[in-house]
């Protein structure tokens, strides 16, 4: 049988182990929508940033 501390320290470890792979989800979320603002902001700019340089050509 274990002692009931022993019990504690399991549960203990176990809940901290639950949070960080909750935490990195999170970030691993966080940076997926970051990259992807990234790409659409990309997206969105890059029609100005080709007509300045067809301008500045001719």
């Amino acid at each position: 049988m274990k002692r009931f501390s022993t019990r504690i320290a399991e549960a203990r470890r176990k809940k901290e182990e639950e949070r960080e792979k909750e935490n990195k989800k999170q970030e691993e979320q966080e940076k997926k929508q970051q990259e992807a603002e990234i790409i659409i902001v990309g997206v969105l700019c890059w029609p100005h940033f080709a007509k300045t340089n067809i301008q500045v050509r001719c």
